[in-house]
Parts: structure tokens; sequence; C-alpha cells
């Protein structure tokens, strides 16, 4: 599934949320599932998005396995989270998952971002330097697991 909302909600010990809307399909699996699989994907990566928001595309998409769960190919970086809880949010449930697996790509690609019902290229504020994903993501969680 494509969520809408996915962030870091502490470093010690790291955890981070997606928001999954009761309705999907996927919301089922929460109560089953011990984790959970994100790949934050690259600007190009707009049809894979789609794929996973119930917009199939021709494009075979690709997995690999990140600590033995699976991960899309080709992502800025992905992570595997074990379930900690899950909180109902109105139409939607908050489930929180602390970081056990995370894999970061050599690509140097703007992450595609999603705002007010679209999908948009995640750029720097004017003046502001671009920041290197890959850079910024292991900068986020070194030293959580030492």
């Amino acid at each position: 599934m494509t969520a809408n909302a996915f962030m870091s909600v502490s470093l010690s010990p790291p955890l981070v949320v997606v928001s999954i809307a009761n309705s999907a399909r996927a919301h089922s699996l929460v109560n089953e599932a011990s984790h959970y699989g994100v790949t934050l994907l690259s600007e190009e990566q707009y049809s894979v998005a789609m794929h996973f928001a119930g917009r199939p595309q021709e494009k075979a998409i690709e997995f690999f396995e990140l600590g033995s769960f699976p991960v899309l190919k080709h992502g800025l970086a992905g992570i595997v989270a074990r379930i900690v809880d899950v909180y109902p949010a109105g139409d939607h449930s908050l489930v929180i998952g602390e970081v056990e697996h995370l894999g970061l790509s050599a690509k140097r690609t703007a992450p595609l971002g999603f705002y007010g019902g679209k999908f948009h290229r995640a750029e720097p504020a004017e003046g502001e330097p671009a920041a290197d994903t890959a850079l910024v993501w292991k900068r986020l969680f070194e030293g959580c697991w030492g």
C-alpha cells in the first residue's frame, strides 16, 4: 500500500509511525503482523507509488529482503520495523514500529513526497543546498543500535 503519512517518532529507541486508513486492505493485517516494511521512494518511482495506491501499473515491481522482510528495490531507503503499538486516530490507525533494519541506496535523486492529495518532488527551500537523502537517513539513525 502507499501510505500518505510516515515519520520518525523517536531516536532512542528508534521509532517510526505509519498512518493506515481503516478502509485500506492492508489495515486488517496490522493486528496479525509482527513487523512492517517501508520503502522511501524517489521522484522517479511515481508509478510504483500509484501501483500500491490501488492503480496497478504494467511495470514489474521488484522486492528484496531486508532482515528477512520484503521492501521495494530501487528506493532511496528501506526500513523494517517491529510493531510496538497501534493507536486509532479518526479514520486511520497510527502504527508505531521500532526500527530493526535500515537499508540505504546510493541514489542521489529527490524523494517523492505527498501533500494536498498530490505527489510532489521534494525540493529544498530557495537558497538551501540539496540534501543527500541517504546521508540524512544514515545520520538520523546513526548510533541507535550501538
